[in-house]
């Protein structure tokens, strides 16, 4: 049996953890949000860049939920193990992709801060 539901809700769990970000509700800390030192010395930073990496993690959540309410319900002929390797695969690819996205975002604003600063 595919276990779609556990995917589901891992992505329900990445758009409720993708809101607070999104929303600047979350100061810069060591533990909740995309942490470098650089972001949690400027405050300003820290709000642009996890503002934007929270709607990656909302955007990935919706397309992990959607995708696995397709695997669940319109695809028959698709055996349990290829919707869970695609699941899993999904997942991955978009967290990778969010946390390269979010590194390469970190790093441009840093720059762009420390020029404007000298």
């Amino acid at each position: 049996m595919y276990d779609g539901i556990w995917f589901i809700t891992v992505g329900i769990l990445e758009i409720i953890l993708g809101f607070p970000l999104f929303l600047k509700k979350i100061p810069p800390n060591r533990i909740y949000g995309f942490r470098t030192r650089a972001l949690r010395n400027n405050t300003n930073l820290w709000y642009k860049i996890n503002r934007i990496c929270g709607k990656y993690l909302i955007l990935s959540g919706i397309l992990l939920v959607i995708l696995n309410i397709i695997l669940l319900i319109a695809i028959d002929d698709i055996s349990p193990e290829i919707k869970r390797i695609v699941a899993i695969l999904f997942m991955l690819f978009s967290l990778i992709a969010i946390t390269i996205r979010c590194i390469i975002l970190s790093n441009i604003e840093n720059n762009n801060f420390s020029e404007r600063k000298s």
